[in-house]
């Protein structure tokens, strides 16, 4: 009896170490990873890029696997992940033969180890505040250092088990000041959501445009603004140059597009919600004008 209680402890404590021994699910698939994420957020501009796993190759002996970017201004080759599932690390490279290797991903940390952030200047590190399982067995390592920050926006920096890090994967060298401006938004595997950014009301594609002038010494008025729908742009056009005017949505969908030639926009109907929006002003001699438009519709019927 003593016997068979023995030959079970050691069954018990071998099922136990294989268990906690398994690997850590994958990030790298060919065809069937993708990312969608900011690549640089300011207060007067930020968009979308998205990107995935092209394919993998063998470089030093080393498995590696190509990012592709389909860029909001460009799209091509985006660097390289190496990944160990048995540990949990996550690295990136810009490309194979010249650029330096960053670990962007450290599952195996626990509670006050510390994560080195590489900035243009100078390495800083950041401690773990954080870590606990989703209600999909995902680890996560997060950090109390206030991290990511774009405009108002302060998603938490964190490393997801299966998804990557909340930064992206481009982050580490890129920083020149305390805080990171890129950010993760969505991952999505084999076509299905597997991560939202809560921070960023869990939209996968934003466009973001401040109220600003560029190229162009026109002056421009929005009245009223904020509006229920109904409002009128005015802006300098002596000599009655062609502009394409168009507003677009917060996901980047234009909901209203007109040529004109006048110094004077009447918007009488077109925008069905209230929320954020954003026009453009452009002709074919590089002047852009764009800005900001605050839609609050109660009880309104088109």
């Amino acid at each position: 009896m003593k016997k068979m209680l023995i030959i079970s402890s050691i069954l018990i404590t071998l099922f136990a170490f294989k268990a906690n021994s398994q690997d850590y699910e994958t990030i790298c698939k060919v065809g069937s990873s993708s990312w969608n994420y900011i690549p640089y957020g300011g207060c007067d501009f930020f968009y979308t890029d998205s990107i995935t796993i092209l394919k993998d190759t063998i470089y030093n002996e080393q498995n590696y696997f190509l990012l592709y970017s389909f860029g909001y201004f460009e799209s091509d080759t985006a660097g390289y992940l190496r990944e160990d599932t048995i540990v949990g690390k996550l690295w990136y490279r810009e490309n194979l033969s010249t650029a330096p290797e960053y670990l962007i991903m450290d599952l195996s940390l626990n509670k006050n180890d510390s994560f080195m952030l590489h900035e243009y200047s100078y390495p800083t590190e950041i401690t773990v505040d954080t870590v606990y399982y989703d209600d999909e067995n995902r680890k996560h390592v997060g950090f109390s250092d206030e991290i990511i920050r774009i405009c108002s926006f302060t998603p938490d920096f964190e490393f997801i088990e299966g998804v990557g890090s909340t930064a992206c994967h481009f982050y580490q060298g890129t920083s020149s000041g305390p805080y990171l401006s890129t950010s993760l938004l969505c991952c999505h595997r084999n076509n299905e959501l597997i991560f939202s950014n809560e921070e960023f009301y869990n939209n996968c594609n934003l466009l973001c445009v401040n109220a600003h002038i560029s190229n162009t010494d026109s002056e421009v008025n929005v009245f009223p603004n904020p509006s229920n729908g109904c409002f009128e742009i005015k802006f300098d056009n002596p000599n009655c140059e062609f502009f394409i005017f168009e507003i677009y949505s917060l996901t980047g969908q234009t909901v209203y597009s007109e040529k004109t030639n006048n110094d004077l926009i009447n918007i009488k109907s077109g925008l069905n919600g209230s929320g954020i929006y954003f026009y453009t002003l452009t002709n074919n001699k590089n002047k852009m004008i764009n800005g900001k438009i605050l839609i609050e519709i109660t009880n309104h019927v088109w």
